[in-house]
């Protein structure tokens, strides 16, 4: 059973490609994009339990749109998450 969707936003390929794998052995269900633009037709149809955004996202105001007031969609919370740094 997965423990829910999770979607990964901006960042570069390898980048969203290492999380996408942790977050998988963890038991979650990963989508990922390059862009915020890319995601939202996503998520019309996607009910993630987090949306993890990497320091590159610029558009975090169209994000948070998206997403709905309070970052809640249909009663649930979703957790915004913005990771920085380098991958070891």
């Amino acid at each position: 059973m997965s423990a829910g969707w999770v979607f990964i936003v901006g960042g570069d390929a390898d980048r969203r490609q290492t999380m996408q794998a942790d977050l998988e052995r963890a038991g979650y269900e990963v989508e990922t994009a390059p862009s915020v633009e890319s995601m939202l037709g996503s998520l019309s149809i996607m009910r993630p339990v987090m949306v993890v955004v990497d320091e590159d996202v610029i558009d975090m105001d169209r994000l948070r749109e998206a997403l709905g007031p309070r970052g809640v969609r249909d009663s649930e919370p979703v957790h915004l998450m913005r990771v920085a740094g380098k991958l070891p």
